[in-house]
C-alpha cells in the first residue's frame, strides 16, 4: 500500500493495525498535509456488519466538533477499498506513554479532564463510545488529548432518529463466546451484554484514570474469562496501595468512576469533567503540587478550604507518628503520647490548622514525608523518633518543608525521663519561632502550661489515651484503668478526669458491651465536671460534658453552649465538631449539621469514622443517593469499619433496595461480632421487606441477649416498626426514653420512624423529650 494513491491521498507509512482496520499516514495532495487514513482490510468486506459498523465510526466522529475529539475529513471507496482520512497526529498513545508505569500526577488530571471533557461532549450528541482504551487515547507533543476510533459508537435512542441508528453487534474474541470493545475496559453491562449508555464510557474512563495513576489495569486476569470476572464482582487494589502519590481525592473519583452498578457511579461525564478539574485547579495551587483529600469535595460539592496561589506561610501542618526505636515494643504507647500531645499543644496555636491524630496515624510507620504532606496537602510535617533506655529518654525531631523536602528544622533532646515535659515545650516552642506565629501572653500561658509535674501520673494517662484509641470494648476498659491510676497518682490531673469520661461514654456506646447508659454516663459526667473544677480551659472535658447533655440528660441548650465552648477553645478539636454535629441532626438543624460535618472533615480527611457519620447525616437529611456515595468512598478508604455497611444498609432499606440493605447489614454485623444496634436494624429490613419470619427471628434473638445483657427498648422499637406493629413499637420507645438509650436523641430525624410520626403517643415522647414534633 506505501506510495499508492487512494483519491486524493498518498500513502506515506503505516502507522498501525487494530480490529476494526488498518491506518496509515497519507500526504493530502490537494491540501498539502499530512492525513490519517484508516482502511478496512478486502478481507472483511464480504462481512456487511462490519463495513456497516465502519461507515458508522466516520458517521459518529464527523458529527462531533471538539479540539479533543479527532478530526473527519473524508470518508470515501475506491478500487473496492474503504476508507476514511481523519486528522493526522504527531504524538504517541496513552498505552505507549504509560507502559507499565504510573505518570505524574499533573500529566494524568490534565490529560483525564481532556478525555471526560471529550466524552462529555460525545455524550451531549447522543453518541456513546464503548471503546475507551489507551491504545484509542492520542497524545500530542504539546500535551493535547485527541480521542480516536468511534468505531463501536452506538448512536443513542433520540426522538429525532427513533431507534438507534446503529446495529448492535459482536465483536469476535480469541475466547469462545463474542464480545464487545476491549475486554479489560468493559464496564460490568458492557461484559454482561446488557443495554449500554453514556455511563459504560465513564466506567471506562476510570479504568484508564487508574491505570495512569499505577501503571497497571484496574482488572487483571489470565484470560479474558477472568478479566471478566473481575470486572463482575471483584474491586481493584485501592490505588494508593500501588502509588503513594496517589491523592484520596482522585482515588475517590476513580473509585466512583468504577462502580459496578451504574446508578451509584457518576451519571453524567460532565460531572466527572468537573470533579477532575476542581481536583487539578487545587493540584496546582497547593503546594508543590499537594492536593487536599477530602472526601465530600468529590463527591458531595465544593465545599472545600483553598489556598491563595503563591502564599509564603505555612499554615498547615501535620505531627507524623513519632517513630519508637526502643528495644521494647511495648513503648509505643510513649512515642504515640508525645505525638499526641505535640498535636494537642500545637492546635492551639492561632491560624494555624493542624491534622487530627486519626488521619496523621494512618500514616504510621511510613518512612517518606514529603509523600504523607502531599497526600495530607500540608505545608510542612513534623517527624521524629523516640528511644528511652533505662532514665534516659532520646527524642530526634525534624520539621520538612513539604514543597522542597528540605529541612527547615531539626534537634536532637537527650534528657531524663523526668524532663519529658520540657522536650515536648521545647519543640513547641521552636516550631512557633519558626512558624513566626505571634502569640498573646495568655496563649504563651496556656502553651507552657503542663498538665500534671508527676512523672508516673503523666505515663500512665498515656497508656490510658493509648488504649482507648484503639476504639474497642476491651480497649475502653483498660483506658479506664490506666485513667484511674493516674489520678492515684495525681488526684488533680485534669486531663486524666477528661480522658475517663470521655472513655465512660465512649465504653457506654459500643453496643457489644451491652451497658446500660444509666449506669456509665453519670460517671462520664462526674469526671466531666471534675476535670472542669480542675481547669475550665479543657476542651476535651467541655466536650466529655457536653455528650452527657446530649446522650443522656438531653438538655439541648447546655449541649450547645458546651460544643461551642469547646470549639472554641481548641478550634482543630474533630471531636467536638463531630459531636456538634449530632446535636445539629437531633434538632434537625441539617444545614447546620453539614456545615460543623465538613469542618471536621477538612481537620480529620481520612479518618473512617468521619466518613461514615457524613453517610448518617445525609441519611437524616433524606439524602439516601449521597450518603450511598459517603459510605462506598469511606469503604475505598477503611473496607473493614463496620459501621460503614450499617449506614449503607440503611440508605439502601430507604431506597427499597432490600436485597443490597440486608447484605451490608449481615457484613456489618460480621465485622462488628454482633452489634445489637445492627441486629436490630436488619430485623427493620426484614420487616419492610415482608420477610416476617425472619425478623420474628431477630426479635426472639434480642430477647435472648438482654437477658444476659442490655439491649435498648430503642432496638425492640425498630423491629416492631420494620413489622409494623405500631403499639408495641411506641411501647419500646417509651422504655428506651426511660432508659436514656443511646439513639434515643435521633427519634426525630429518623426515616425509619416515619410510619409513627402521626401517632398521638410518638408526639408525646417528642415533647417529652424537648425534641422539635
Amino acid at each position: 500500500m506505501i506510495g499508492r494513491k487512494l483519491g486524493h491521498y498518498q500513502i506515506v507509512e503505516k502507522i498501525g493495525a487494530g480490529g476494526m482496520g488498518v491506518v496509515y499516514k497519507a500526504r493530502d495532495l490537494h491540501l498539502e498535509r499530512f492525513a490519517a487514513l484508516k482502511i478496512l482490510p478486502p478481507e472483511m468486506v464480504a462481512s456487511p456488519d462490519r463495513k456497516l459498523r465502519f461507515v458508522q465510526e466516520a458517521k459518529a466522529a464527523s458529527a462531533l466538533n471538539h479540539p479533543n475529539i479527532i478530526t473527519i475529513y473524508d470518508i470515501s471507496q475506491e478500487g473496492g477499498i474503504d476508507f476514511i482520512a481523519m486528522e493526522y497526529v504527531e504524538g504517541e498513545t496513552l498505552a505507549q506513554m504509560i507502559a507499565g508505569k504510573s505518570l505524574p500526577l499533573n500529566d494524568a488530571l490534565a490529560y483525564a479532564v481532556q478525555i471526560a471533557e471529550a466524552i462529555a461532549k460525545a455524550h451531549a450528541v447522543g453518541i456513546v463510545h464503548r471503546d475507551l482504551k489507551p491504545g484509542n487515547i492520542m497524545i500530542t507533543h504539546a500535551g493535547l488529548v485527541k480521542v480516536l476510533d468511534f468505531g463501536l459508537a452506538k448512536l443513542a435512542e433520540s426522538p429525532q432518529n427513533g431507534a438507534s441508528g446503529l446495529t448492535r453487534s459482536m465483536e469476535p474474541s480469541t475466547d469462545a463466546g463474542t464480545v464487545l470493545g476491549t475486554v479489560a475496559y468493559m464496564s460490568p453491562e458492557q461484559a454482561e451484554g446488557r443495554k449500554v449508555d453514556a455511563r459504560s464510557d465513564i466506567f471506562s474512563l476510570g479504568s484508564l484514570l487508574y491505570e495512569m495513576m499505577t501503571g497497571r489495569s484496574a482488572f487483571v486476569g489470565g484470560t479474558s474469562i477472568s478479566i471478566l470476572d473481575a470486572i463482575l464482582h471483584k474491586d481493584p487494589i485501592p490505588p494508593v496501595r500501588l502509588n503513594p502519590d496517589c491523592p484520596p481525592g482522585l482515588e475517590l473519583i476513580i473509585h466512583k468512576a468504577l462502580e459496578k452498578d451504574r446508578e451509584l457511579r457518576y451519571q453524567t461525564a460532565f460531572d466527572l469533567a468537573a470533579d477532575l478539574k476542581r481536583l487539578k485547579r487545587d493540584f496546582e495551587s497547593g503546594p508543590s503540587g499537594g492536593t487536599r483529600p477530602e472526601r465530600q469535595a468529590l463527591a458531595f460539592g465544593p465545599h472545600r478550604r483553598t489556598r491563595s496561589k503563591g502564599s509564603k506561610g505555612v499554615d498547615q501542618l501535620a505531627v507524623l507518628p513519632f517513630e519508637n526505636t526502643s528495644a521494647d515494643p511495648d513503648m509505643e504507647y510513649l512515642s504515640d503520647g508525645i505525638t499526641e500531645s505535640l498535636i494537642n499543644n500545637l492546635s492551639q496555636l492561632p491560624r494555624l490548622q493542624v491534622m487530627a491524630r486519626s488521619t496523621v496515624f494512618r500514616f504510621k510507620g511510613q518512612t517518606d514525608p514529603v509523600a504523607a504532606a502531599r497526600q495530607l496537602n500540608v505545608r510542612a510535617v513534623l517527624t521524629g523518633k523516640v528511644m528511652q533506655h533505662r532514665d534516659t529518654l532520646i527524642v530526634s525531631v525534624e520539621l520538612v518543608d513539604a514543597g522542597s523536602g528540605s529541612q527547615l528544622w531539626g534537634e536532637r533532646y537527650q534528657r531524663k525521663v523526668a524532663d519529658i515535659f520540657e522536650v515536648q515545650d521545647t519543640i513547641s516552642r521552636e516550631i512557633t519561632n519558626r512558624l513566626q506565629v505571634r502569640l498573646t501572653s495568655e496563649q504563651k500561658k496556656r502553651l507552657a502550661k503542663r498538665p500534671t509535674v508527676n512523672m508516673e501520673a503523666y505515663q500512665l494517662y498515656l497508656k490510658g489515651r493509648y488504649f482507648g484509641n484503639q476504639w474497642t470494648a476491651e480497649g475502653y476498659r483498660k483506658s479506664i484503668e490506666y485513667f484511674r491510676r493516674a489520678l492515684q497518682a495525681d488526684p488533680d490531673y485534669a486531663l486524666a478526669y477528661a480522658g475517663l469520661a470521655d472513655a465512660y461514654s465512649s465504653l457506654t456506646s459500643v453496643e457489644l458491651v451491652g451497658l446500660s447508659p444509666m449506669e456509665q454516663v453519670p460517671r462520664a459526667k462526674e469526671a466531666a465536671l471534675k476535670a472542669l473544677q480542675l481547669d475550665d480551659s479543657l476542651a476535651e472535658a467541655h466536650t466529655s460534658l457536653a455528650e452527657v447533655k446530649l446522650s443522656y440528660e438531653w438538655d439541648w441548650a447546655a449541649a450547645e453552649q458546651e460544643f461551642r465552648k469547646a470549639v472554641e477553645l481548641n478550634p482543630s478539636s474533630t471531636n467536638a465538631y463531630h459531636r456538634y454535629s449530632h446535636l445539629l441532626v437531633a434538632l434537625g438543624r441539617m444545614d447546620e449539621s453539614l456545615t460543623v460535618s465538613l469542618r471536621a472533615l477538612e481537620l480529620d480527611p481520612l479518618d473512617a469514622e468521619m466518613g461514615v457519620h457524613l453517610a448518617w447525616h445525609y441519611y437524616n437529611a433524606r439524602q439516601y443517593d449521597k450518603s450511598i456515595e459517603a459510605c462506598r468512598a469511606t469503604i475505598a478508604v477503611d473496607p473493614n469499619f463496620h459501621e460503614i455497611y450499617w449506614f449503607l444498609g440503611l440508605a439502601c432499606e430507604a431506597k427499597t433496595m432490600y436485597e443490597d440493605a440486608t447484605a451490608a447489614l449481615q457484613k456489618a454485623l460480621e465485622l462488628s461480632g454482633g452489634s445489637t444496634v445492627e441486629l436490630a436494624a436488619l430485623g427493620h429490613v426484614y420487616g419492610q421487606a415482608g420477610e416476617k419470619v425472619k425478623a420474628e427471628h431477630i426479635l426472639d434473638e434480642l430477647v435472648k441477649l438482654s437477658q444476659k445483657q442490655h439491649v435498648s427498648g430503642l432496638n425492640f422499637a425498630l423491629v416492631y416498626t420494620g413489622l409494623g406493629k405500631t403499639d408495641s413499637a411506641i411501647a419500646c420507645l417509651e422504655k428506651g426514653c426511660q432508659e436514656r438509650a443511646n439513639w434515643m436523641p435521633y427519634i426525630g430525624v429518623d426515616p425509619r420512624f416515619d410510619a409513627l410520626r402521626h401517632e398521638p403517643r410518638f408526639q408525646d415522647l417528642l415533647r417529652k423529650m424537648n425534641l422539635p414534633c
